[in-house]
């Protein structure tokens, strides 16, 4: 596993340190670490509902109007141990 995590790693570069050190949003550059910092989750926090706002939806109908029927009499699980 050590080995697989240094492979990932090596490849992704991780061990390199980026930084950002400036944001622009709009026309406004931002330099101050907090402030970008801020930015940053603000922008992953609005995506999901941003995207979800142009989803298309179908007055009238659940989810469950576009699904296959199910099989009822039918379950799969993996075997597990307590570990």
């Amino acid at each position: 596993m050590k080995n697989t995590w240094k492979v990932l790693n090596d490849i992704t570069q991780r061990k390199k340190k980026i930084v950002c050190r400036e944001f622009l949003i709009g026309d406004k550059k931002i330099v101050d670490n907090q402030e970008i910092c801020n930015a940053f989750n603000n922008l992953f926090v609005n995506t999901g509902p941003s995207l979800a706002k142009n989803i298309e939806l179908y007055p009238g109908k659940d989810s469950s109007s576009f699904l296959g029927k199910g099989i009822v009499h039918s379950i799969f699980l993996n075997p597990i141990t307590e570990n």
